[in-house]
């Protein structure tokens, strides 16, 4: 507990350290702006249809923009993992002072807060992406734990248009999980989504400091992280040949609720199976990491200390 209490605020200080470079890093800030627009894009629909018509829309929007899809484009969370790939790009966060700062502190804190950057960085991108949707949805948003009728309409028909209709007069970008959205409330499914997507992203960052980090460059680990969104939706397709067990392949597939045994009779994905996976994915990650940053040599470049 001791070594525990004097680990934290050599950790926290690297994630202040790393965190305050966003403010004036204007990678962050459009690959930010990114992510708000397409979410605005893909979900426009359903607002303006609740709008039009004077129907209640949930603000948990985050399953619609994870369903999955055998088309690249046609899956919008591909756009969105790969904007996060593009956020944490700059592993292993080597700026110019935290050579100083490992020598001053040790490589264990360093990787301690460094691991701990990568999965709050994913937390604050899905956490931002989830106010996108309450945005999108605040001019008919409705807080009683139901879907409302500016969703439940694209399901079953409106009283005066049918599906076909309301996809001709409303047209919308993506479809819904259209079972989850018949047999689970939105809270069950963003929950899911957000926590599902949350250790995804961890994942995500965790490949690429790790890649990055053995291989002392910034290329190999994010070409692997983003090689691993891309192949999602070949995953999806490999269902047709090999069944339900290439879900196992693709974590983006187990961001997708629609996926899981309780709404797909045949599926291989079971609530504590995804859980056991994202845990032994992100333990055996910070181990390696752990183990790798103690072994490459941290160089100090001459210019910067004035020699």
């Amino acid at each position: 507990m001791g070594k525990f209490k004097r680990s934290l605020p050599v950790a926290l200080a690297y994630l202040r350290m790393n965190f305050g470079r966003w403010l004036w890093d204007m990678r962050v800030w459009l690959i930010l702006a990114a992510a708000a627009l397409l979410a605005v894009d893909y979900l426009r629909g359903y607002a303006a249809y609740a709008v039009a018509e004077g129907k209640e829309l949930t603000f948990c929007l985050l399953p619609m923009l994870h369903l999955d899809s055998e088309a690249l484009l046609g899956s919008p969370k591909v756009l969105f993992y790969t904007l996060f790939v593009l956020l944490i790009c700059d592993a292993p966060f080597l700026y110019p002072s935290v050579p100083y700062a490992v020598m001053r502190s040790g490589r264990g804190k360093w990787c301690a807060g460094e691991c701990l950057y990568v999965v709050l960085a994913a937390l604050f991108f899905m956490a931002f992406l989830a106010a996108c949707c309450f945005f999108v949805a605040l001019p008919a948003v409705t807080f009683a734990n139901d879907w409302g009728a500016g969703v439940m309409d694209y399901v079953n028909g409106s009283e005066v248009r049918s599906v076909i209709e309301m996809q001709k007069d409303y047209p919308v970008l993506i479809d819904m999980p259209q079972m989850a959205v018949q047999y689970l409330n939105p809270m069950e499914c963003q929950a899911y989504t957000f926590f599902a997507g949350w250790a995804t992203m961890s994942v995500l960052g965790l490949v690429a400091y790790l890649l990055n980090l053995v291989s002392r460059s910034r290329v190999w680990g994010i070409l692997v992280a983003e090689l691993i969104v891309l192949v999602d939706p070949a995953v999806t397709m490999g269902q047709l040949y090999i069944g339900k067990k290439a879900l196992l392949l693709s974590p983006l597939c187990w961001t997708s609720i629609q996926e899981l045994d309780y709404l797909d009779a045949g599926s291989v994905l079971s609530l504590p199976l995804v859980c056991v996976l994202y845990g032994v994915l992100l333990v055996a990650l910070v181990a390696a990491i752990g183990l790798a940053s103690k072994k490459i040599v941290i160089e100090v470049s001459c210019d910067e200390t004035g020699d």
